[in-house]
C-alpha cells in the first residue's frame, strides 16, 4: 500500500512538471507582479508592464495537458525596465518564463516621459454611436466581447500610470445591426497613450521577430 501511494505521488509530481502548471490568467498576473516586486527590491524605479492579448474562449475547451501546446491563445505580459541607464525586457505567459535581454529602446522611454503628464490625465473613451429614439438624438454603446485588449502599467518613482484599450475603442465603425460609427474613434487614436502603445508594439514586434527571448517551461 505504501509503495502504491509513493508511486502515485511520483506519477502526480511528474505530471505536474510535464504539463500540470497553473495556466490561469490570475496565476500569470501573480507571477508578473512578483517579478515587478523583485525589480523594485533591486531599486529599479522605471518599469513598464505591457499586455496585448485576445479574448478567445478556446482555452476553456482544452484539456489541462493540451493548453500549453496552443501559446497563441494565451495572454503574454512583457516587462520593460531600466537599470543603470540601459533598457531590458523579459516576458511571461500562461505556460512559460523567458530570458531577460538588454534592448535599445530610447525612443520608447522618450515617448513616455515626454508625454507622461498627458498620459496620466487623458481618458480612453468607449465605442459610442449616435441613434435616434422617437426622433430624439441619443448615444449608444457597443455591447459584446472585444477580441483584443491592450494594457500598460508604468511605474516610475512613486507614480503608477495605467491605461487600457480594447478593439472596439480603436475601431472606426462596426456592423451592429447596421453600420455604426464610433464617435470617439478620432479621440482615442490621437491619445498619447495610443502613441505609447504603438511604440511598445514596435519594440515587442522586433524582439519577437528576432527571437531575442529564450523560452523556459516553468
Amino acid at each position: 500500500m505504501i509503495k502504491q501511494k509513493l508511486l502515485t505521488i511520483i506519477i502526480w509530481t511528474f505530471s505536474c512538471i510535464a504539463y500540470g502548471q497553473n495556466t490561469t490568467i490570475s496565476h500569470l498576473d501573480s507571477l508578473v507582479n512578483n517579478f515587478v516586486k523583485v525589480l523594485q527590491e533591486e531599486k529599479i524605479d522605471t518599469i513598464c508592464v505591457y499586455e496585448n492579448y485576445s479574448a478567445g474562449e478556446l482555452i476553456a475547451s482544452l484539456k489541462e495537458e493540451d493548453r500549453c501546446n496552443y501559446p497563441t491563445i494565451f495572454k503574454s505580459a512583457y516587462i520593460f525596465w531600466v537599470r543603470n541607464g540601459k533598457s531590458h525586457i523579459s516576458k511571461k505567459d500562461n505556460c512559460f518564463d523567458y530570458s531577460s535581454v538588454e534592448i535599445k529602446s530610447d525612443s520608447l522611454w522618450n515617448c513616455f516621459f515626454n508625454y507622461k503628464n498627458k498620459i496620466l490625465k487623458e481618458e480612453v473613451k468607449k465605442f459610442n454611436y449616435i441613434f435616434y429614439n422617437n426622433g430624439k438624438k441619443e448615444v449608444g454603446r457597443i455591447q459584446g466581447e472585444p477580441y483584443n485588449y491592450y494594457f500598460f502599467k508604468v511605474l516610475f518613482g512613486n507614480v503608477i500610470i495605467t491605461k487600457s484599450f480594447n478593439s472596439f475603442d480603436l475601431q472606426p465603425n462596426i456592423i451592429y445591426g447596421k453600420l455604426e460609427t464610433n464617435i470617439n474613434y478620432k479621440h482615442n487614436m490621437n491619445l498619447k497613450s495610443k502613441y505609447f502603445v504603438d511604440r511598445l508594439e514596435k519594440v515587442v514586434s522586433s524582439v519577437e521577430k528576432n527571437k531575442l527571448l529564450k523560452k523556459t517551461r516553468r
